[in-house]
């Protein structure tokens, strides 16, 4: 199983700014895991944004490290 973020890169691997990428995982964790969990990791849990949003945008510095 892939985290929310590689989820989200799968998806779209160019995002360029958080709030695409929250918006990205908001959807994919509410229709996977409901509105409850979703609300709670999001609104709640007050590393999990900044976490995924890193974790995103770290994949995406390693498709670009590995290109090079």
């Amino acid at each position: 199983m892939s985290s929310l973020a590689e989820q989200i890169f799968a998806n779209n691997p160019g995002i360029k700014n958080e709030d695409q990428v929250l918006d990205a995982g908001w959807g994919i964790m509410k229709t996977e895991s409901g509105i409850k969990t979703a609300r709670y990791y999001f609104y709640y849990h007050e590393d999990f944004p900044s976490d995924l949003v890193s974790e995103y945008f770290w994949l995406q510095r390693q498709i670009q490290v590995d290109l090079v």
